[in-house]
């Protein structure tokens, strides 16, 4: 019976250790995939930041209208150059209104 006991401890001992290296592995995985994680978190911030940079410069020449009636008929560019000759500053009137590209 002793011997029994013994046997059984030992093929304890053995899963124990078994059970204790998979844990170790797994633990060890697990700070590799946070290492990795916060690197990605990183660079998604870093992307982030990128993208709406990337967005503004876009968008810096941008000019929204409200108000304005629209027909099918109308020239909707003619009127924005007209509307931005009226507001602003004399000397840059015909810059501002050469540089309006796209008006819908």
């Amino acid at each position: 019976m002793v011997k029994e006991n013994l046997n059984s401890i030992n093929l304890l001992k053995e899963a124990l250790e078994v059970v204790h290296s998979e844990i170790f592995d797994i633990q060890k995985e697990n700070e590799d995939l946070k290492s990795k994680n916060e690197a990605n978190l990183k660079r998604i911030s870093e992307l982030d930041d990128r993208l709406n940079n990337q967005d503004r410069y876009c968008r810096r020449w941008n000019l929204r209208l409200e108000g304005l009636t629209e027909c099918a008929e109308d020239n909707v560019k003619a009127r924005v150059m007209e509307i931005c000759k009226e507001v602003v500053v004399e000397e840059d009137c015909n810059f501002v209104a050469s540089n309006v590209d796209i008006a819908h």
